[in-house]
């Protein structure tokens, strides 16, 4: 049932919407069936990434292994929140990080024990608005040494590492997605989704890192390994959104 929603979906994206996909990276080309448990983390430009990013599970033959991590409201919203409970996904509430970190972790150990596994998990915590980027930066001034990012907001490391710790030594890589868009006024959103507005050109690049050459704290879950691991991915981010 999980493929047939994914990949239904995915395919509805590309020829209703007639969205055009560019997937860039060292290992685009490369056949990575064997990475059965797949951590990927991406940047939040929008509301609507995890949609945008259905597809490229879908290429790397994972749309029955989807795992996305999803705030507490949208438990609730009408087929799409009442799917994604039947998933077992993880539904978190930002306002009790030790209850946030518990859930995910039993939900991806659970994904992974099941089958393939393609976790995804957006690091930010939040989306690419206007105000976000004003709070990243400010938080971003308090840091040593201090980041002053504008197409990435600062990553946070608990869920990471709690989702790295859950996949254990199920995990075989991370894969690094930088999401963006083109030919739409704005960032993508619900409301233009329902008005039949959708970017003509979503650009992902994957860098893929095996569990194996993962710093060996950031393997084991680390926070503090984890951070400073994300927040080298996460300039490369920025530079590469410039």
């Amino acid at each position: 049932v999980r493929w047939w929603w994914f990949s239904f979906a995915a395919a509805a994206v590309e020829v209703v919407g007639g969205v055009r996909y560019e997937i860039s990276g060292p290992d685009v080309a490369a056949d990575h069936a064997a990475d059965a448990a797949v951590l990927v983390v991406c940047n939040h430009h929008c509301r609507l990434d995890w949609l945008y990013l259905w597809a490229v599970a879908a290429r790397h033959d994972r749309a029955g292994g989807v795992h996305i991590t999803l705030k507490d409201g949208l438990r609730h919203v009408p087929l799409f929140g009442w799917a994604m409970q039947a998933f077992g996904f993880a539904f978190l509430s930002r306002g009790d990080r030790a209850a946030d970190v518990d859930a995910l972790g039993r939900s991806l150990a659970a994904a992974a024990a099941a089958g393939p596994c393609w976790a995804l998990i957006f690091p930010e915590g939040t989306d690419l608005s206007p105000s976000n980027v004003e709070k990243s930066r400010a938080f971003g001034r308090t840091l040593r040494p201090p980041v002053a990012w504008d197409r990435v907001l600062v990553p946070r490391a608990a869920g990471v590492a709690a989702a790295v710790r859950a996949l254990g030594e199920d995990l075989d890589a991370v894969y690094d997605a930088t999401i963006s868009y083109d030919g739409l006024a704005g960032r993508p959103d619900e409301a233009g989704l329902l008005r039949g507005a959708f970017p003509a050109t979503v650009r992902v690049r994957v860098d893929r890192t095996s569990s194996h050459d993962l710093p060996r704290a950031v393997r084991v879950g680390d926070p503090s390994a984890t951070k400073l691991w994300l927040f080298e991915k996460w300039a490369h981010k920025e530079k590469h959104l410039d």
